[in-house]
């Protein structure tokens, strides 16, 4: 057999030489070459693991936040439409008085024109009469001024002032 192995071109002292660089080589390359690696890769396996882990909490925490979001602007349109509501209510109340104010106010000054119109009236209708008595005094005296005597033409002016003051009176 060896001569077979020399036959072929083998050589041992050659052969156990390339087995020993084959084994120094395959040491080499595992102990710098692949354990780094497969380190690397066993690290980067996990950053990814990590990644899609926190990628996963992030858009719970997303769907979380939008469902809080929302709950707030459900509650803050709530809100508002509370507040509108009230403001409507507050307006149609604010609305009312001022109503009932200015029906109060038309109801004053219509009962005071109409006192000033009553005193206006019957200030006018004393001054009528106040007239209208001297001219029925001055007319009596200019009628009867030579026909009568002074003392029956100031009875008959006394007679027409107390008819007059006596209207007056009325």
């Amino acid at each position: 057999m060896s001569e077979l192995l020399h036959s072929l071109g083998i050589e041992w002292p050659i052969l156990i030489a390339q087995l020993v660089n084959f084994a120094i080589l395959l040491f080499i390359l595992e102990r710098f070459v692949y354990r780094p690696i497969i380190k690397l890769l066993d690290k980067r396996r996990e950053d990814i693991a990590t990644s899609a882990k926190r990628d996963e909490e992030i858009r719970a925490k997303l769907g979380e936040m939008d469902i809080a979001r929302e709950r707030v602007l459900t509650e803050a349109r709530a809100q508002s439409q509370k507040i509108l509501d009230e403001a409507k209510e507050d307006a149609e109340r604010l609305r009312g008085k001022m109503i009932l104010a200015a029906q109060e106010e038309i109801a004053r000054n219509k009962a005071d024109a109409e006192r000033r119109l009553e005193a206006s009236r019957v200030r006018l209708l004393a001054e009528v009469k106040g007239e209208i008595g001297t001219l029925i005094v001055d007319t009596i005296e200019k009628t009867l001024g030579d026909v009568l005597d002074e003392r029956t033409q100031g009875k008959m002016v006394e007679q027409a002032l107390a008819a007059i003051r006596e209207g007056q009176k009325k």
